[in-house]
């Protein structure tokens, strides 16, 4: 020992550990009360095992024994108590900081080698110069001269597939097997989205859960669409996904009305779609809930739902409801969060829909869209779509009966669940869950009577950021939250088209993945923009990084509003897209666009802004059909068919652009942040494909522009060499990781060391709480009003409000249901304190007494730190002392709320209260209402 771990910082922790579980082991064995829980502590039974964790700054290490080698554990003590283990740095301070500078620097060589070593050819010159500018800037302490116009040379890519272009027979006998390859040879394939729908086809026969990975825009809807179109049984579609231009488009594809439909004149069938706006409309003014209809004959005058067509939807959707609640609506992409008296959630109605246009009307084909976010965890175990799935067999169903599956088949003889961008929301992971788990469900209950289910179910997912089975598995089967996070899987292949088997839930399945690109050439282009600060003041940090970010960024939007003028000039046929990560930015990208055209005199030229908060009606106007005299304004490189095609330069959030394609954006530009890596990468992925359509929208010649904005930061008392490291190191990275995603997209795989892996970003979380939206509009409210305190500083009641609202909100967490006794609170902080102490005092009294005590009261369950309690379980049998401080700490946040709700109501109620005013209280006080003990009216928003 004395030879070996001399210096070793590791075993030094972990060998102190040992000594000292076995000093408590020596000291209890013969104090050892025999009784429960406490008579399996006689020694010499083997039934105690000591678990020891040495941490570090460095590292976790553990090592778990069991009683019978627990002399291992004295001789640790032993060991550590003689010095035999020692730190080994007798350094002063100053040595041993420069010991660790070393150390940093080392590493961060080390880093920055192994990036520029496993770079291509065609980087190795650029990142060698990225590195020596960065250096330079810290030099300078200040940007250099060029630092807005630099870019790495134009980097073409090579070897990817073309959409418009067919594979050879070539192709397909190395991405496929050959039977398959032969049968796609004998189809007459005229693109790769050819191949792509042929190779569904071809899997749907033998296959009940499909993947459908890879490239948006190759056309997953569309085939499974030419499918149902010679389908000679009823069918019931359920789409998911989390855009409401998606779901649009959805309805669009099957709309049985429309001309270009291959499924137009189908009497029998009929699309349906809801959102929660509509429902609290429609209810408010009829007492039903409505959906927007697309079929030959929509059912009028239903006692329980207004179906109605597409424009009445859209004209009912924006009136103003009667007697309007105050909780105002909250947008969260393609679902807005329900008012809490509406007695109807999005999913609870397209299923009960389902079961009327079957039961009463006899529909034997319907295609019900409905948004992902409209899945919200209801309690611990369930959400919408676990709750309310088995309602499409009777109105009021709950629970599977056999005898309502059986006449619901009569019609309907086959379920197809498709789950679209499944990575794109949070809820989409666990949608997909619950829709396997809920077909297994029936076919049980079929096989537990012994007979044969007359329904035939199919589960399709899809997604492009799922490219081979390793991640498909890895993100599918995952059944806990997870953090954003990138997935990296060697010998990854790359293909065109692939087909492979994978298991989700143990359930066989196949995934189809398609690897293309709509353009003809495509290149990349690298932007790295290295601003510079440095700390003067300690506390400065912050505020100083925050600012030159700020000064940055005003620079790049002049410099870029400059070139896209520019570009318009020289290329006027073309469109460019411009992808921004908030709406502030987009329009103050467009405010420069249109001062730098003005004072330039370049003439008018036409600018669309997309985010997630533009309304459903002006996306839908985007993609709606130009008129001729709009068709004659301009020209474009392919012909003029939506509206969208008008505008010479389209500035999006990343969340804005799903669903909307532009055939003629022949330049992509991204600005790409540092932070939040994951689902930034993730989400412009999806826009670099934004600018695609059909024929030759597909064969333009495209570039891709990516901005990497990072500014390089002086600490207080002067640059260390380590500290640049760090940072360069970390652009490096970033423009790496960056580029791998970008290949494993458009290839399949990326070289790594030689090696060849795929680099997928993915968002992490699963179906978020039906709080969660909520607290996200209560942030905002509070928000506003601590600016209107700022400028009324003398109004009392916003000092009250101000200085105890966010206690409010820290302290508990609510979770709406209609039913109080699956509510849970989250306990406060201080609530938590009272426990832990109370649980050390009887400790210190003697560990029977912990045996005894009930800390954790019944109902109650733990998350980490947290203590979530059940709240009707506050009258069930608990600890006397520890009930008390529940009611103690519900009692005292109950006075605080009271007050606040008050002041809230007089803001609302007053007459000349400003509306900066007036619509954050409408917001507060009804959920503050429901948290002092209002009834929450909704079970499923």
């Amino acid at each position: 020992f004395r030879g070996l771990l001399t210096h070793d910082k590791i075993a030094k922790k972990l060998f102190q550990g040992g000594g000292y579980v076995y000093s408590l082991y020596d000291t209890l064995k013969n104090r050892v009360i025999l009784e429960k829980p406490f008579d399996k502590w006689i020694t010499g039974q083997g039934n105690i095992e000591f678990h020891l964790v040495a941490f570090t700054d460095r590292a976790r290490h553990f090592l778990h024994v069991r009683e019978d080698d627990c002399e291992l554990l004295q001789n640790m003590g032993v060991i550590y108590q003689q010095g035999m283990i020692k730190s080994g740095n007798n350094d002063s301070p100053e040595q041993q900081s420069k010991q660790r500078e070393a150390q940093i620097l080392n590493t961060e060589n080390a880093i920055l080698r192994n990036i520029r070593s496993n770079s291509p050819s065609i980087l190795t010159e650029p990142l060698r110069d990225l590195y020596y500018r960065a250096k330079h800037t810290f030099e300078c302490q200040q940007p250099s001269e060029d630092y807005l116009k630099y870019s790495f040379p134009i980097e073409k890519i090579e070897g990817y597939c073309p959409t418009a272009t067919p594979p050879t027979f070539e192709q397909l006998q190395s991405w496929l097997p050959i039977e398959l390859a032969k049968q796609l040879q004998a189809a007459d394939l005229k693109s790769m989205q050819d191949a792509h729908a042929e190779l569904v086809k071809s899997a749907w026969k033998n296959n009940d859960i499909l993947v459908l990975s890879g490239t948006p825009g190759i056309g997953k809807t569309t085939a499974l669409r030419n499918i149902l179109a010679d389908y000679p049984s009823g069918y019931l579609l359920i789409y998911l996904s989390p855009r409401i231009q998606v779901n649009t488009d959805l309805m669009a594809k099957f709309d049985p009305t429309y001309d270009g439909n291959n499924l137009k004149g189908k009497q029998e069938l009929i699309c349906i779609n809801t959102n929660s706006t509509l429902i609290k409309v429609a209810e408010s003014h009829s007492g039903k809930a409505a959906l927007s209809c697309c079929s030959h004959k929509i059912p009028d005058d239903d006692a329980k739902f207004l179906f109605l067509s597409q424009e009445g939807a859209e004209l009912l959707e924006i009136k103003p409801p009667k007697n309007q609640s105050n909780f105002g609506r909250t947008e969260i992409s393609a679902a807005t969060e329900v008012s809490r008296r509406t007695r109807h959630g999005v999913f609870k109605t397209i299923m009960q829909a389902v079961h009327r246009l079957n039961a009463r009307y006899g529909y034997k084909r319907i295609i019900a869209c409905v948004s992902t976010q409209s899945n919200r965890q209801l309690n611990q175990e369930t959400t919408t779509v676990g709750a309310h799935l088995s309602r499409m067999f009777g109105d009021s169903q709950k629970k599977l009966d056999i005898a309502s599956i059986e006449k619901f088949a009569n019609n309907i003889k086959e379920i197809v669940f498709f789950v679209d961008e499944v990575t794109g929301d949070g809820a989409g992971r666990q949608t997909v869950q619950e829709m396997i788990r809920f077909r297994q469900e029936v076919m049980d209950k079929f096989d537990d009577v012994g007979k044969t289910c007359p329904l035939k179910f199919r589960v399709l997912i899809a997604d492009a950021s799922l490219v081979n089975a390793s991640s498909v598995e890895s993100y599918l089967n995952e059944k806990q939250s997870q953090p954003e996070q990138i997935l990296f899987t060697g010998d990854a292949d790359c293909k065109g088209l692939s087909i492979e088997d994978t298991k989700i839930l143990r359930q066989p399945a196949k995934i189809i993945n398609a690897n293309v690109y709509p353009a003809s050439t495509l290149t990349l282009k690298w932007r790295p923009v290295l601003g510079f600060c440095a700390i003067k003041k300690e506390g400065d940090k912050d505020k100083v990084i925050a600012k030159a970010y700020r000064e940055l960024e005003n620079a790049l939007r002049l410099k870029l509003a400059q070139e896209l003028v520019e570009r318009w000039q020289q290329k006027p046929k073309e469109q460019t897209i411009v992808i921004i990560q908030n709406k502030k930015s987009i329009d103050q990208l467009r405010n420069a666009i249109i001062e730098y055209a003005k004072d330039n005199k370049c003439g008018h030229l036409d600018i669309t802004c997309l985010h997630a908060n533009l309304s459903s009606e002006k996306k839908r106007d985007i993609v709606s059909p130009a008129t001729d005299k709009e068709k004659s304004q301009k020209q474009r490189e392919v012909p003029i068919s939506q509206k969208g095609d008008l505008a010479d330069i389209i500035l999006m959030t990343s969340s804005g652009t799903r669903g909307i394609s532009f055939p003629n954006a022949s330049k992509i530009i991204c600005l790409i942040p540092t932070f939040s890596l994951e689902s930034n990468f993730m989400e412009f992925l999806q826009g670099m494909y934004r600018g695609r359509g059909s024929g030759k929208a597909n064969e333009l010649n495209r570039e891709i522009e990516l901005i990497i904005p990072q500014v390089l930061v002086a600490p207080l008392g002067g640059s260390t060499t380590a500290f640049q490291a760090s940072q360069i190191s970390n652009l490096f990275a970033t423009l790496m990781l960056m580029r791998m995603s970008i290949l494993t997209r458009l290839l399949g795989a990326a070289k790594l060391s030689k090696q060849s892996v795929s680099c997928i970003p993915l968002s992490g979380s699963l179906v978020e709480g039906a709080a969660q939206s909520t607290m996200d509009d209560i942030s905002s409210a509070i928000d506003d009003l601590e600016r209107a305190h700022k400028q009324n500083p003398g109004d009392t009641n916003l000092r009250y409000i101000k200085e105890n609202i966010r206690d409010v909100f820290k302290n508990e967490n609510v979770v709406l249901q209609h039913n109080a006794k699956y509510a849970t609170t989250l306990a406060s902080t201080t609530y938590r304190n009272r426990l832990l102490k109370q649980f050390t005092q009887d400790a210190n009294r003697g560990l029977d007494v912990i045996a005894k005590g009930n800390y954790i009261p019944e109902g109650c369950y733990t998350v980490g730190e947290l203590v979530l309690q059940k709240l009707d379980s506050l009258e069930g049998d608990m600890k006397e002392k520890t009930r008390h401080l529940v009611e103690t700490h519900l009692e005292e946040q109950l006075k605080v709320i009271e007050r606040i709700r008050a002041k809230l109501k007089s803001f609302i109620e007053g007459k000349n209260t400003p509306k900066a005013i007036r619509d954050p209280a409408n917001t507060l006080y009804p959920i503050l209402n429901v948290i002092a003990g209002g009834e929450p009216d909704s079970d499923t928003e």
